[in-house]
C-alpha cells in the first residue's frame, strides 16, 4: 500500500481503490474473549501509538485501561502499530506482547502521513476480532480517558435508545466525539506546526471539509465501524484520518453530531477535572501527567464548575487540530 498519487486530483469515490490487505506482525486475536456469564464487552479501544512508546503504553496499562482488567472486563482495548527496521525494537516489542498480549503490529510504515492507514487497520482489527462489543473507541496514546463518565455516556446512550426503540433525542446514532463542522482545507501556512496539515487542491479540490470527528477521540458502534471499513475500499486515501473517516462517514450517510466532553487543551488542567462526570476524553497528556491524575484523590467529581470555568477562561481550551 502506497500514499496518495499527488499528480492526479483526488476523486470523492474509487473503485476497490483503498485496500487493507496488509500482513499482520503480531497480532492479538482473542482481545474480546467472552465475560463471565457471556456478557458482551460495551466497548473496545483501539490506541495508536509507535514501536518506541513503550513509557506511554506502560502509563496507559496502569491507569485508565486498568479497567479493562487485562482484557476481561466491560472495556477491551489494543495498541495498533506500524512496523520497525530497528531489530533491537522490534525484539523488545514481541517481549512486551508475549507479557501484556495488547499490541497489534501490521506492515506499513508508521509515519504521520499514514495515519489513515494505522486507524482503519485498528477498526478493521477491532470489528473482525472483537464483534461481540458494542462500540469501538479510538483514541491517541496522549488522550487521558475518564472510564467511569465515559462508561455512563455510553450506557446510558443504550438505555435512552433502547427505551425510544433506537430514536434518540440527540441524534448522535451512537456516535460520540468533538465534532468539526465546515473546517477548511489548510493550503499554506507561515506556521511550523501546521505544516502537516496542508493539503493541496490535487490532494483534496472540495473547498471544505465535510463534517467529522476530531481524530484524539471518538466512539462509533461497532455497526458502523464495520460499515466504515467495509465501505473505506472505495474511497480513496487521504492522510488526514478524521477527516478520512469523516468522508466514509459522509458516503454512508450518517449525521454526524458532537459530544461535550472531548477535550483538547492548550495546557494540562487541573488534575481532579479529569475525573468530572462530564469530562470523557482530554488530549495533550504526558505518561507522568496521566500518573499523576490517576492517583489524584478528588472527592468532588460533579459538573457544574467544570464548564463555568472553562467558559471563563480559567483553563485554555483550543480548537486547533494538533
Amino acid at each position: 500500500m502506497t500514499e496518495q498519487n499527488t499528480q492526479t486530483p483526488r476523486p470523492d469515490v474509487c473503485n476497490d481503490c483503498f485496500k487493507l490487505n496488509l500482513k499482520p506482525i503480531l497480532q492479538t486475536t482473542d482481545i474480546c474473549r467472552p465475560i463471565a456469564g457471556g456478557k458482551s464487552p460495551l466497548v473496545v479501544a483501539f490506541i495508536t501509538c509507535t514501536v518506541e512508546g513503550r513509557d506511554v503504553r506502560d502509563a496507559i496499562r496502569n491507569t485508565w485501561a486498568s479497567y479493562s482488567r487485562s482484557n476481561t472486563a466491560f472495556m477491551r482495548y489494543f495498541f495498533i502499530v506500524g512496523r520497525t527496521d530497528n531489530a533491537t525494537l522490534q525484539d523488545a516489542l514481541v517481549l512486551e506482547n508475549d507479557i501484556f498480549h495488547d499490541i497489534v503490529q501490521y506492515d506499513f510504515k508508521d509515519t504521520y502521513r499514514n495515519l489513515t492507514i494505522k486507524t482503519m487497520v485498528g477498526l478493521q482489527h477491532a470489528v473482525k476480532y472483537c464483534k461481540t462489543a458494542e462500540f469501538v473507541l479510538k483514541t491517541d496514546s496522549d488522550v487521558y480517558v475518564n472510564v467511569p463518565a465515559f462508561s455512563h455516556l455510553l450506557n446510558s446512550y443504550k438505555n435512552t435508545s433502547s427505551e425510544t426503540g433506537g430514536h434518540v433525542e440527540n441524534g448522535h446514532n451512537g456516535m460520540f466525539g468533538r465534532l468539526h463542522n465546515r473546517a477548511l482545507p489548510i493550503r499554506n501556512t507561515s506556521v511550523s506546526f501546521r505544516e502537516k496539515w496542508i493539503v493541496s487542491k490535487t490532494e483534496y479540490p472540495r473547498s471544505v471539509y465535510p463534517k467529522y470527528l476530531d481524530g484524539h477521540a471518538y466512539v462509533l458502534p461497532t455497526s458502523v465501524a464495520r460499515a466504515v471499513v467495509d465501505v473505506s475500499k472505495d474511497i480513496p486515501f487521504f492522510h488526514l484520518e478524521d477527516v478520512y473517516v469523516g468522508l466514509c462517514l459522509e458516503h454512508l450517510g450518517y449525521e454526524v453530531k458532537g459530544t461535550r466532553g472531548f477535550l483538547r487543551v492548550k495546557t494540562p488542567l487541573p488534575v481532579c477535572s479529569y475525573k468530572y462526570d462530564n469530562v470523557y476524553f482530554v488530549h495533550r497528556l504526558d505518561s507522568p501527567y496521566m500518573l499523576k491524575v490517576w492517583e489524584a484523590s478528588c472527592s468532588n467529581t460533579g459538573k457544574a464548575q467544570f464548564w463555568k470555568r472553562l467558559r471563563q477562561g480559567e483553563w485554555t481550551n483550543t480548537n486547533m487540530k494538533t
